[in-house]
Order: C-alpha cells, then structure tokens, then sequence
C-alpha cells in the first residue's frame, strides 16, 4: 500500500514551503503569492475549491516552521459566512486575500473551554461583551474571528482591524462595547455538526499542529546526528535514538489520522468523530515530538540562539486554541459508543 501523499500535494506543499522562505515570522504576504487563501473556497466566491486535505497541507507547512497560523481562520470565516447566507462579497474578499484573518478564544466553542463572549441584538446589529486571548503574530489590518455566544448557540463573529486591534491590551482582546452590523455574524459553531466549520477547523489545526511536531523533530535528527559525544554521533545512543524514534511513529499514526478525516470531508461524509479524534491524536503527538526535540538539544535548545526554541511556546499555543484535549476524547467516544448502540440495536440484515 502506497501511503505517500498524492503528487499534486507534495506540489503544492513545496509551493508553501519555498513562499514562507527565510521569513516564517511574516508569511501572510507568502500565502497570498500562492494563492492559498482562495485554496478551499467555493468557485461561487472566486475559490478553487480544492477541499480540506489543501487547507492541511498549508496549515502543516506553517507549523513546519512555527509560523503564526495566519491561514486557518480565513476558510472558517468564509465557510460561515456562507453558512449564514452572509454577504457572498465579504466571502469573497478572504477568498482573494484581501486581508488577513486570525482567530482567537475557539475554545470557547467547545465543552470544557473557556466562557464565550456574548453578542446581544441591538437596533443596529450586535453588541458584544467579554474578551478573548490576543492573537498571536496577526499582521497588519487583520480581521479577527471569535465564537460568540448568542440566544441561538455559539456563532463566529468576524471583528474588522479598526474594532479591536487598539483594544488589544497584554494577553487579551477587550471586546466590551463592540458594535457590530447584523451580517457580521456567521453560521453557527456546534461541535456536534459532524461537518461543519468547527469540524473542519479541527481538521487544518490537526494540521498545524503535525507541522509543529515534525519541524521540531527534523531539528532535532539533525542535531542529533551532527553532534558528537565520546566521538559518537548523539544518534549512535538508544536513549537518544529510541525517543526519537517513538514521536515520529506516533506523528506517522496522527498524520494517518488527520489524512482519513480530510479525505471523509473531501468526499462529503460524515467526518466529525474523525476531526475531534485526528485534533486529540495530533495535539498529544505534537507535544510529545516538541518536548523530546528540545531534551536532545538539551539547555541550548531553550535559548533564543536556537531554532527549536520557537516551537514549545507555538505547540503550547496551539494546543489549546481549540480546546481541551482530554474534552476532545471524551466527544469522540461518545460519538463512538452511540455509533456501537446504534448498530447493535439495527436488525440484523435478513431478519
């Protein structure tokens, strides 16, 4: 069984890699060379229409280099857009890569993460109260997406630059008084919409986080096999070798994972069970391969000097930007455990 990615991926990966170059703190302007932002967007809003396992592609190869995620949040806010019957010109614009989009406080659209912020109905629109951790790295004039809780659920609320980027104090976003227009809120964000633009967040994070994961490794192998003690390369040594080794099989199995749930939403199949399991699977296995990374640098992996520095505080980060993992298993088996009642309790085919 040929399990490499298809070629037009491995293409489209080394497009990503060589736009982000020798700049990975500002690669917005490097997507947009590439066209990455029109990528998963719909022909009808001027997107390819390339499906998911694209947008995991782009977001692995920002992690690669522990780039700010400065891609994942313009398909979500497209797709919720759309969801909401919003202003397909608004769609649009991210689709072309008009402006930037982060995205900040996802957690909060999912059991056992942080309180939401709430969007009252006012005359003109939307009132918003609470706040939400500052996005990390977000260029210049960058919109914002947070989850919003409303009388009909959590939904994705798209802030323009000039409504919070001055209110952005420290580790967080003041978003107390915000005024919005009525179509500024996009579809809702239900963890149990099994394909929806939280299942497909899920997915391209998963993404993100595997390219955390395998850049730290990769500077890791090469230390390891470049640096010597008693005139044997580090590698030459199991205890060096075997953890190595084990956070790359366990990375193999999360890319395995986050590649099933890409392909079940590419088909359009039910893919939320996999999305939460294939974010669970990968946030540990990131983890892991980053803190083992930085052990076989040992204390010069912690200075600034060193390029696997950059990747425990992004792993960290990221790890948590769309909830706990321990919350993410539970969901999966619940979905799991359901999926078996049902088919027990299906007659059996003949009966």
């Amino acid at each position: 069984m040929d399990l490499r990615a298809d070629p037009l991926v491995r293409r489209l990966a080394a497009a990503v890699r060589d736009a982000i170059g020798h700049n990975p703190d500002q690669p917005w302007e490097a997507l947009r060379r590439v066209e990455a932002p029109a990528l998963e967007a719909p022909a009808a809003v001027g997107g390819f229409d390339l499906g998911l396992t694209c947008g995991i592609v782009v977001s692995a190869e920002l992690g690669r280099r522990a780039s700010p995620d400065v891609y994942g949040a313009v398909p979500m806010a497209v797709e919720s857009l759309l969801a909401a019957d919003g202003d397909h010109r608004a769609a649009a614009a991210l689709a072309g890569g008009e402006r930037p989009v982060v995205s900040a406080g996802l957690d909060a659209a999912v059991p056992g993460g942080r309180p939401a912020p709430r969007a009252e109905r006012t005359a003109a629109g939307w009132s918003l109260t609470g706040a939400v951790p500052a996005p990390d790295g977000a260029p210049p004039g960058a919109d914002l997406c947070v989850p919003v809780r409303t009388g009909e659920g959590v939904r994705l609320a798209l802030l323009p630059a000039a409504a919070w980027s001055e209110r952005a104090a420290g580790e967080r976003v003041d978003l107390a008084g915000i005024e919005l227009p009525g179509d500024a809120l996009g579809g809702g964000l239900d963890p149990a919409d099994q394909a929806g633009p939280l299942a497909r967040a899920r997915v391209r994070h998963a993404g993100r986080l595997l390219g955390l994961g395998e850049g730290a490794l990769g500077l890791a192998a090469d230390h390891a096999a470049a640096r010597k003690q008693f005139g044997t390369a580090l590698l030459g040594f199991q205890g060096v070798a075997f953890p190595l080794a084990k956070a790359e099989i366990d990375l193999a199995a999360a890319r395995l994972m986050t590649a099933r749930a890409g392909w079940l939403a590419d088909a359009g199949r039910p893919f939320g069970t996999a999305a939460a399991e294939a974010l669970a699977l990968a946030a540990e296995a990131a983890l892991t391969a980053v803190r083992t990374a930085l052990q076989v640098h040992g204390a010069r992996g912690m200075s600034r000097e060193a390029e696997v520095s950059r990747y425990l505080p992004a792993v960290r980060r990221a790890v948590a930007h769309l909830g706990p993992v321990g919350a993410l298993w539970r969901e999966a088996g619940r979905h799991r455990l359901a999926e078996r009642r049902a088919a027990e309790a299906a007659p059996a085919e003949g009966e």
